[in-house]
């Protein structure tokens, strides 16, 4: 095989169009569960394996997701990439890059370091923390920190609502990731980077009445060069 396509628990259509698309431009691409992979490292050399078939032969790996899990799950799937890359393999994106953006902490953090504007952003792992965050901020959004397609964030006016959630996200372990809420013309802009160069845009339409604009959360997305000349 020339390319693998290293995917979470499940196919969807973006990966599906991402295997045509290698199929033809790159060559032979195997589709790769990441929690079905195993690996080998001694002094002769690393191997590795999807199930019971050993990974030969493979130029490029198309990162996709490391998938769900524990703590120790993740990690080990992780250093597997990382290790697959040391080994040779081309990764895209990068493994430092994608473990960078999938963080929204790590990711805000690089932004405003590198000079961009942002949004006001507070990360804690206690609701009363959080609590008086919300009340200097006229509307605000939580997001999990790890997420993808808007799914789970939750957008609030009233501090003590918020509160409710807050505590109950506490007591489930998971650190509390706000935002405050930024008025839009009822969409945003997605920009595709290559090699430094926007090299494509869209816009993502909001439904009427909704805040989100995720495609997957009803929105819809909208093409054009003319996209970044109109911000």
């Amino acid at each position: 095989m020339r390319a693998i396509i290293v995917y979470g628990r499940a196919l969807d259509s973006n990966i599906k169009q991402l295997h045509t698309a290698c199929e033809k431009i790159v060559g032979k691409a195997a589709l790769i569960r990441v929690m079905d992979m195993s690996a080998y490292v001694g002094s002769d050399g690393s191997r590795f394996w999807h199930g019971d078939r050993e990974i030969k032969g493979a130029a490029v790996c198309f990162l996709r997701s490391f998938g769900s899990g524990s703590y120790e799950r993740v990690t080990k799937r992780i250093s597997l990439i990382e290790h697959l890359e040391a080994s040779g393999t081309l990764v895209v994106n990068p493994t430092q890059a994608y473990r960078h953006t999938k963080d929204k902490y790590s990711m805000i953090a690089t932004l405003a370091g590198a000079g961009l504007p942002i949004p006001q952003t507070y990360v804690t792992e206690m609701a009363h923390w959080a609590y008086r965050a919300t009340c200097n901020l006229e509307q605000v959004v939580y997001k999990p920190i790890v997420g993808s397609l808007g799914f789970g964030s939750m957008k609030f006016s009233n501090a003590d609502m918020a509160f409710n959630a807050y505590k109950r996200l506490e007591n489930l372990g998971q650190p509390l990731y706000l935002q405050e809420y930024l008025e839009k013309p009822g969409r945003d802009i997605r920009a595709f980077v290559i090699g430094g160069e926007v090299v494509a845009s869209v816009f993502r339409i909001a439904e009427v009445g909704e805040w989100k604009t995720n495609v997957a959360q009803g929105g819809k997305s909208q093409s054009g060069g003319a996209c970044l000349e109109s911000c």
